[in-house]
């Protein structure tokens, strides 16, 4: 009990000091996937998806590595270990991705509603669509906090965030032409980087760890 408080602290502290970030972020992800359901621009659609599915937890990252020393100074007034701490901010942001997951999930409940040919094979085929969607910020959060917290990475958050970002969304993008590649259908290869996205981030979890208790306030 007397460490769940503490967790509870930190998820608050993540989402109150993010707020103003994240009150823009889903803001415009709202406007955008309002003019994509009336418009049924597929364009618009991976717009939305980028803003949402990768904005929301690029923010709370950004503010995790911050240079005003305020998330530092409140992390060491709680009474919680550093694993404690590193699990807070993977915690906050898996609770940052299922709701930008439910959120981009609604849009794509009520696309297949409004236009019925915008996804094929319907609701079920639309989620197979954008599985890699729902895995993208596990991935970039799984790339960043180990290259971040390593020697290379410390004092250069910003950039390793950027980079990271930049190569989930490269891989994305290049999900049909691997299709072609490797001779599977762009369904499997989809739901394969999902998977992988997961992994990823559990994995990334541990290997951080181990790199977080070396690194000094």
């Amino acid at each position: 009990m007397k460490t769940k408080i503490p967790m509870i602290g930190l998820l608050f502290f993540t989402f109150h000091a993010t707020s103003r970030n994240l009150s823009v972020a889903y803001l415009l992800s709202l406007v955008v996937g309002a003019i994509f359901l009336v418009t049924g621009n597929p364009v618009l659609f991976l717009l939305f998806t980028f803003i949402v599915m990768l904005n929301v937890p690029m923010s709370i990252i950004m503010q995790m590595g911050s240079k005003d020393g305020k998330w530092e100074r409140f992390q060491l007034t709680m009474p919680i270990r550093r694993g404690g701490l590193l699990g807070a901010q993977y915690l906050s942001i898996l609770v940052a991705v299922v709701f930008s997951a439910l959120l981009l999930l609604a849009v794509i409940g009520i696309s297949v509603v409004i236009h019925e040919d915008m996804f094929k094979y319907g609701f079920t085929g639309a989620l197979i669509e954008a599985a890699y969607s729902f895995g993208m910020p596990l991935l970039m959060t799984g790339l960043v906090f180990p290259l971040a917290s390593s020697k290379i990475g410390q004092g250069r958050e910003a950039s390793v965030l950027s980079v990271c970002m930049l190569a989930t969304m490269g891989i994305s993008v290049f999900v049909p032409q691997a299709s072609n590649w490797l001779g599977l259908s762009t369904n499997i290869i989809t739901l394969a980087l999902g998977a992988i996205s997961v992994i990823v981030f559990i994995v990334s979890y541990f290997i951080t760890r181990v790199l977080y208790a070396k690194i000094v306030f």
